[in-house]
């Protein structure tokens, strides 16, 4: 399990040294049939290997809003394949992580296939994903299917805000409102 932490950190410091995109995300999780709530909130570096492969590093923490104390943590890297096909652009992202909690820390992975859709020239993406997340181990509880929806806007040629949400059910039941900043290099 350390080794997937650490070949994240290698992963984070490698893109960064490069990097194309930088941003932090906060999510709004509602728990959903006996899952906690939390409030999410994560970083994230990007950095584009050509113009269809990038790779991807996050760290994220959950804070319970129950007792405000931490109720996990995770750190995640990625590899997104992705083709242009002018008026959409469908992609696939492949992850693997560690997730620590109190009582356990496990591995997982998730793939999620999805398209980014421009609207004209207006600035503004729109994106529809679906994912499935699940721990190496199926101990853990941890699957998870999810359908996402995202709504970006450029503010700059480097700037991006987006909003967007999630539909999350299987062993963790949640609806998340998130929205999110990233800074292109």
């Amino acid at each position: 399990m350390k080794k997937i932490a650490l070949a994240t950190l290698l992963a984070l410091v490698a893109v960064t040294a490069g990097a194309v995109e930088i941003g932090a995300e906060y999510q709004n999780f509602e728990g959903k049939n006996g899952t906690a709530s939390a409030n999410n909130y994560q970083v994230f570096v990007k950095g584009n290997i050509n113009n269809n492969f990038a790779v991807d590093a996050k760290a994220t923490q959950d804070i319970a809003k129950t007792n405000d104390g931490i109720a996990s943590s995770a750190m995640e890297t990625g590899v997104t394949g992705k083709y242009n096909l002018g008026y959409v652009t469908p992609y696939t992202r492949v992850s693997v992580g560690e997730w620590y909690k109190t009582t356990n820390n496990f591995t997982y992975y998730g793939v999620e296939p999805g398209v980014l859709v421009p609207i004209a020239s207006t600035g503004v993406t729109a994106s529809v994903g679906w994912r499935y997340r699940n721990s190496f181990h199926d101990v853990n509880e941890f699957e998870t299917r999810t359908w996402r929806a995202k709504l970006g806007y450029d503010l700059t040629t480097t700037d991006n805000i987006y909003v967007g949400y999630d539909r999350m059910r299987g062993d963790i039941q949640a609806n998340v409102g998130l929205v999110g900043y990233s800074h292109s290099f």
